[in-house]
């Protein structure tokens, strides 16, 4: 028995928006690493594998808008003072998700049976180090 992506349910009668399928595409990449995690572990499981696949395509989303914009911005207190680059408030978001990204992959990770686990981590941790 496999894991289903729930925010289907949410949708009935409409059609998913780009976004939305993006995170069912990554949950529906990640969901078959547990498929063998114990029954009364599923539901935390399933939890996880969704949040998870939703600050990944967020990740992305801050990557793109990085990629495009920079890190940094100009920013000026008055016309007065001399203007100066600070951190956007993009990149900071993006340091932040990342963190609470991995640690939410540690969580899934330590869910998986032994026999699993270095599949998932290995696949887990190519996506993290940008080659997947």
């Amino acid at each position: 028995m496999g894991l289903e992506f729930s925010n289907n349910k949410t949708n009935e009668g409409k059609l998913m928006t780009k976004r939305e399928k993006r995170i069912e595409e990554e949950y529906n990449r990640i969901a078959p690493l547990f498929d063998e995690v114990q029954i009364n572990k599923r539901t935390v499981v399933q939890g996880l594998i969704e949040s998870a696949a939703f600050l990944k395509i967020q990740l992305e989303d801050y990557q793109d808008d990085l990629n495009k914009n920079g890190y940094t911005d100009e920013f000026r207190q008055s016309e007065k003072l001399s203007s100066y680059e600070r951190e956007r408030s993009t990149a900071r978001l993006y340091n932040a998700t990342v963190k609470n990204y991995q640690a939410m992959i540690r969580q899934l990770v330590d869910l998986i049976p032994d026999e699993q686990k270095k599949k998932a981590e290995d696949e887990i941790m190519a996506w993290v180090r940008g080659e997947v």
